[in-house]
């Protein structure tokens, strides 16, 4: 079979669906591509080149069955679900933007997204299985405008160079296993928050990661950081359910403003833990225990006012204050 070829205009379909085993190819050069329906590929080369955008619109359900499918950019603007496909594994190569009053929902399967995910409008983005990966070699962004929620299930941040960030002010919840395995993550606003009753980690196998709040509100189960790194907290840590528990590797409290450490979930054990906040003070009245080092660095404050910090493990612990300030 021939290529169709999209050039200018608009193109819009019903329900359509990409099925050939003789090298079809949907060229999308330019002009506008809406499908109001499902949209289906199980054979074919989906081709998006100059920039352009498969729109799924319309005011009715739709099943998005992408499997091996490579988009440009990808909007979803629909007063109705989009449900992607069991086990479907898509990427967007630009931007994905959900949008409208769209729920997104996904099961299974690897969404990777290697440009700016946005979600608008009333849209919410809900992952109850697979994982959501930002890869690519740009910067992107996560924004949220939008009355919704964003929830990842597994959520990778895997840029291919090193000093690539993934950004975001939104607040972002994430279900299953947190991984960075190349690239920065920054988080300048919102909050992260480790939801749901599994036992999942927390891994950070290369780049600076930096979140503003973290919070731990598990059901039951326990989220545990591993690896032996340094990462960031510039806001305030949670636990308001399960368990955090960190068997190597420092988070350190960064920044310039005042914030807390909260605990009344069942246990919050770091490893090791660094104050090192800029002229500013890091409070607590919780119970929570630390199992090797805590350290007061620079002009930073901790002040704890009631609860008790207890230092665990096998291992000899150490309490350190270079501070210039009170602690």
């Amino acid at each position: 079979a021939g290529p169709l070829s999209i050039n200018g205009g608009t193109a819009q379909f019903n329900n359509f669906t990409l099925n050939s085993g003789g090298g079809f190819t949907l060229n999308h050069a330019s002009g506008s591509f809406d499908v109001i329906g499902n949209y289906t590929r199980t054979l074919g080369i989906y081709t998006s080149t100059g920039g352009n955008t498969l729109t799924m619109s319309g005011t009715v359900a739709a099943t998005l069955a992408a499997t091996s499918s490579t988009f440009n950019n990808l909007t979803i603007n629909k007063a109705a679900a989009v449900n992607v496909s069991n086990a479907t594994t898509f990427t967007v190569s630009g931007v994905f933007t959900v949008t409208g009053s769209t729920t997104f929902n996904s099961t299974a399967g690897t969404i990777s997204i290697a440009g700016n995910f946005a979600l608008a409008g009333a849209a919410t983005y809900n992952q109850t299985g697979g994982t959501t990966t930002f890869n690519g070699t740009v910067a992107a962004t996560i924004t949220d405008s939008s009355t919704g929620t964003i929830t990842f299930f597994g959520f990778n941040t895997n840029k291919t160079l090193a000093a690539v960030a993934v950004s975001t002010t939104a607040d972002l919840q994430v279900n299953s296993t947190r991984t960075n395995t190349t690239g920065d993550f920054t988080a300048t606003g919102g909050t992260v928050t480790f939801g749901l009753g599994a036992a999942v980690s927390h891994t950070i196998n290369s780049g600076t990661v930096r979140y503003n709040n973290f919070t731990v509100a598990k059901t039951a189960g326990t989220l545990t950081n591993g690896t032996a790194t340094t990462w960031f907290v510039d806001g305030s840590y949670s636990c308001t359910g399960g368990s955090f528990n960190m068997t190597a590797g420092t988070i350190q409290f960064a920044g310039s403003t005042a914030t807390t450490i909260s605990h009344t979930g069942t246990t919050t054990t770091f490893f090791n833990v660094t104050i090192n906040k800029t002229a500013a003070t890091v409070s607590t009245t919780s119970n929570w225990g630390v199992s090797s080092t805590m350290t007061v660095q620079s002009t930073a404050t901790f002040l704890a006012t009631a609860g008790a910090v207890t230092f665990t493990g096998a291992g000899a612990g150490t309490i350190t204050n270079t501070s210039t300030a009170a602690a």
